[in-house]
């Protein structure tokens, strides 16, 4: 039920745009209240709830992502929103792990810092920069590249967070077993799922799209 709805609010995004997206999901919210309504479940309620927050934390921020495929320069929007989510990943560790002492958020993600966060948005703006300086990254620039980065770096932690507030809720380490070692697939991409819809906007504002 949950892969159904999710493709259901993608397509419907493919179609009607990423705002249409909203719609279907207050689609996805009947019938799936219908659907656990009429097929038997030992809790309805909570099978329900899932399949609606799933759709809603990964379809509907992900289906920002259509519009950034079908855009005339779409290797290298997306290419820039790639690397500078890794980035801000990246650096967030490296100075979280080499300087950080205050802690963000102590309960939900005792690792992340604040010291990891800003070095998180600085190395997401050194990416920026640097991609907006090569030639072949058209229609990026230097200046928009960063203030691509900046949005990013600022607002994609938001989406680890989030998680780890799911997943304290629910009692669970990872968010599933796919990747060994490396926690869940959400886990992998969470931030991601957040840098999605910001880059989009972002691209939107700044008249690239």
């Amino acid at each position: 039920m949950l892969f159904r709805s999710g493709a259901t609010v993608l397509a419907g995004a493919w179609t009607g745009g990423p705002f249409a997206a909203a719609g279907f999901l207050g689609a996805t919210v009947v019938a799936t209240a219908l659907w656990y309504a009429i097929v038997p479940r030992r809790y309805p309620l909570s099978n329900a709830g899932i399949t609606i927050f799933g759709v809603a934390w990964v379809a509907v921020p992900m289906s920002f992502a259509i519009p950034l495929f079908r855009a005339p320069r779409a290797f290298q929007i997306v290419l820039a929103l790639v690397l500078i989510t890794a980035g801000t990943d990246v650096a967030a560790y490296f100075f979280g792990r080499s300087f950080g002492r205050s802690r963000m958020a102590p309960v939900l993600s005792p690792n992340k810092t604040w010291e990891g966060y800003a070095g998180g948005v600085l190395g997401a703006s050194a990416v920026g920069a640097a991609l907006g300086s090569l030639p072949f990254m058209d229609p990026l620039s230097v200046t928009t590249g960063i203030v691509l980065a900046v949005a990013i770096g600022v607002v994609s932690p938001l989406g680890d967070l989030a998680e780890s507030v799911i997943k304290r809720l629910l009692g669970l380490k990872d968010m599933g077993s796919i990747l060994p070692g490396h926690g869940g697939l959400l886990d992998r991409i969470d931030a991601f799922i957040v840098a999605v819809p910001i880059g989009y906007l972002t691209y939107l504002v700044l008249g690239i799209l």
